[in-house]
């Protein structure tokens, strides 16, 4: 019974690979239902194909984590290698705005402005001659 269920998985995983490859190549979700209808012998209802699909996009959302984390180290060690060398023949214009890009990447780069006195709340203004509220609808 344990290898009825274990190529119960890995027909699992071949069907949701291939829906995979379909959404790559830019089927609609009609077309992945009849592409398994037609092409395949899967034999399962429309419904188990949009449980397949959703699967299969679980796994691009799954794998843009990897691969975003992958892509920020890569550019923070290539930064960091610019930067260094930039360091070494004293070209400090360059390596200001490798910092800079390197702080704009990490997401510290200070604000340009600062709201000192609202929090970012909207600002009322009161026409204190009047004594009206120029913000109240007329």
């Amino acid at each position: 019974m344990a290898d009825n269920v274990k190529s119960d998985n890995i027909e699992l995983s071949k069907r949701i690979e291939t829906i995979f490859d379909l959404i790559c190549k830019g089927y609609s979700r009609i077309e992945i239902i009849l592409y398994a209808s037609r092409e395949t012998d899967w034999n399962v209802s429309d419904r188990q194909v949009y449980t397949y699909i959703d699967r299969a996009l679980t796994r691009y959302v799954e794998e843009s984590k990897v691969v975003k984390e992958a892509e920020l180290g890569k550019a923070m060690v290539r930064l960091g290698l610019l930067f260094s060398r930039s360091m070494d023949i004293q070209d400090y214009k360059t390596a200001l705005a490798i910092q800079k890009e390197i702080s704009e990447t990490l997401g510290i780069k200070s604000p340009s402005k600062f709201d000192h006195t609202t929090k970012g709340e909207k600002i009322n203004v009161l026409n204190l001659g009047s004594g009206k509220d120029p913000n109240a609808a007329t």
